[in-house]
């Protein structure tokens, strides 16, 4: 995400070099998050949606809204096992903060956790 508010900023250019790297193992935040960890990155792209709007960018907003909350709901739900009351915060979240067609993501997010 940090890359894509760089890009919204107007201050970043476009390279082919490589300019980050992430490392996973054992000891990451990413193999432990919370619920409220997830929401708050939800959050994130929620902003970084306004942004996009604001823009006026050339992206369909609730199509990128929807794939970037699936792809981290999938990653996250598959990391850990989380309890139903974990599912209900994580739906209403995304229930309240969700553009359109709510009820295909919360459908989607339920499915993702009931196969994990």
């Amino acid at each position: 995400m940090i890359y894509m508010r760089a890009l919204l900023s107007g201050n970043a250019v476009v390279s082919n070099q490589i300019v980050g790297m992430y490392r996973v193992s054992q000891n990451n935040i990413s193999s432990n998050m919370s619920i409220k960890f997830i929401t708050s990155l939800l959050t994130e792209l929620k902003n970084i949606s306004l942004d996009i709007k604001r823009n006026n960018l050339n992206i369909d907003v609730n199509k990128w809204w929807y794939d970037k909350v699936i792809s981290i709901v999938n990653w996250a739900l598959n990391k850990k096992e989380y309890s139903f009351f974990d599912l209900i915060y994580l739906l209403i979240f995304l229930y309240t903060n969700t553009p359109s067609e709510q009820i295909k993501i919360i459908k989607k997010t339920t499915k993702i956790w009931l196969k994990s």
